[in-house]
């Protein structure tokens, strides 16, 4: 049995997949404490569950997509590995003609494994989206036009003070 890291999200209490919406046919809940399988329509189509295999690259993708989302991650043991994968698709074709269309770059997030069937055991992380703007600002990421950051205190009031200047 390999220990590996999923990142998920609270709908409704229920913890599912990170980028899937509802109303897509690869939407899969996870249980906890009980071995959990990717849904039949994936499982078809060659897409199974896919874990982290450390906790470094589990936060990196976390970070990435947690712009308006609560994202957990989870210690899991999984079974079932695969030597390969089945190529990357984009979420947004698959969220809404439940199509396994291949993305342009081709490449799964470093550190992405593919398993039969994962059991969470527990929860070692929790990311929310303030967690996000600190994280970003802290590692200066360029990516970081999807966040707003908010400046409070003495930093708003100083940089109100500079604006005034330069307006007057």
């Amino acid at each position: 049995m390999v220990i590996g890291f999923k990142v998920l999200r609270r709908m409704n209490g229920k913890l599912v997949s990170t980028l899937i919406r509802p109303e897509s046919a690869a939407y899969t809940i996870y249980r906890k404490k009980k071995w959990n399988k990717a849904n039949l329509h994936c499982r078809k189509n060659s897409y199974h569950l896919l874990v982290f295999d450390n906790i470094k690259d589990a936060k990196e993708f976390a970070w990435e997509w947690c712009n308006e989302q609560t994202l957990e991650i989870w210690k899991v043991a999984c079974r079932g590995s695969f030597d390969e994968i089945a190529a990357p698709c984009d979420a947004a074709v698959l969220n809404r003609y439940g199509t396994f269309y291949p993305t342009i770059d081709g490449e799964w997030t470093h550190g992405t494994k593919m398993y039969r069937k994962i059991k969470l055991i527990k929860r070692v992380y929790t990311i929310k989206p303030w967690r996000f703007e600190n994280e970003q600002r802290r590692r200066n990421n360029k990516n970081t036009k999807r966040v707003q950051i908010v400046v409070t205190g003495r930093f708003k009031k100083a940089i109100e003070a500079k604006r005034n200047k330069k307006t007057s």
